[in-house]
């Protein structure tokens, strides 16, 4: 009888073995035939490779060139503000964009894997830096870290990118595609512009507390108030009016120069239609201050500016950058982050 039992239960444990193997080797299944086929297995491995350093499978998931082109586009279209079809595909076609793809591949890739000890990777950075800065986008390029993404929705995943310089984490969703081995690889930015305005507000508002301290001291001597602009044509030329109110808070006698920057921009989405710097005049006590800039036709945004004549949905900014005293004391606001970031 106790022989029986014994069998009975060899035979429920061995049972039970088979059905943990069964499992077991549905899963392996599972995982090799459905999920390492999934554009999440794709992320997974991308965001393993960056940490690990591994260049050939990012590259094997990821192509760096349609992301740095696409970023370009986003960089160019915002900063001139156009729509014409024949000037972005000028843009597309040009050098300067296959430059900056080449430059971003290998400052990435170089990074990526250690090898920044050279003339040549500072070169590289140095170049890539220099072209972000020139279109208002000074931004860090060291310090960046992969930390997470979100589940796929319609072959997109939403990223997670944070910055230790910035102390910020940015979103940035990005596109799959399936290539023919059934497996999945970042193609592209699913929306350039809304990554570009996150970085540009995270910068900003870094930018602003950096600053703070300084301005306070500006501000301790000058501000302005009611900013105004306006469209004014006559004799073939268009010319953008400014109109402002200084307020003193220190006698104006004592004021040598002050420096400002006017930016206009457009309401619905922030694009900067038209900045420029300049001097603002302290020389004689009057309520409102007049400034007016030559708008250039041959300039996208400023094209438009000039066929719409008005500036409805526009909202003009003037910030004070610079004080100098006559007795030589100076405040000035800093247009980057320390360190060149």
């Amino acid at each position: 009888m106790r022989r029986r039992v014994l069998t009975l239960w060899d035979g429920k444990v061995f049972l039970a073995l088979v059905v943990l193997m069964g499992c077991i080797i549905a899963a392996v299944s599972s995982y090799q035939h459905i999920y390492m086929k999934t554009p999440d297995y794709a992320v997974s491995q991308v965001i393993r490779a960056v940490r690990a350093g591994d260049t050939e499978t990012v590259n094997r998931h990821v192509d760096e060139g349609a992301l740095s082109g696409q970023f370009f586009d986003a960089l160019v279209s915002h900063t001139s503000d156009s729509t014409d079809e024949s000037f972005l595909l000028n843009i597309i076609r040009s050098p300067l964009r296959a430059s900056f793809i080449t430059t971003a591949n290998l400052y990435l890739n170089w990074g990526l894997a250690g090898n920044t000890d050279n003339d040549e990777y500072q070169k590289t950075e140095t170049n890539l830096r220099r072209t972000l800065k020139s279109a208002g986008l000074s931004v860090p390029l060291a310090g960046w870290h992969l930390n997470g993404a979100d589940w796929s929705h319609d072959n997109t995943v939403k990223l997670y990118l944070y910055n230790d310089r910035l102390g910020a984490t940015i979103p940035c969703t990005v596109t799959l595609e399936q290539t023919p081995s059934h497996t999945w690889m970042i193609t592209g930015l699913a929306d350039p512009e809304a990554f570009l305005n996150d970085l540009r507000e995270v910068m900003k508002q870094e930018l602003t507390e950096y600053n703070k301290p300084t301005q306070k001291k500006i501000d301790a001597i000058m501000t302005v108030r009611n900013v105004s602009s306006k469209i004014v044509s006559g004799q073939g030329r268009t010319f953008l009016r400014l109109s402002y109110t200084p307020v003193f808070r220190k006698d104006r006698t004592d004021i040598a120069a002050v420096k400002a920057v006017y930016t206009l921009r457009r309401d619905s989405d922030k694009v900067v239609l038209y900045t420029s710097p300049l001097r603002l005049s302290t020389s004689a006590e009057k309520r409102t201050y007049e400034s007016q800039f030559l708008l250039n036709p041959l300039i996208p945004s400023q094209y438009s500016l000039i066929r719409s004549q008005t500036l409805d949905g526009m909202t003009g900014e003037l910030h004070i950058t610079a004080i100098t005293l006559k007795d030589g004391t100076s405040f000035s606001l800093a247009d980057t982050l320390p360190d060149g970031q």
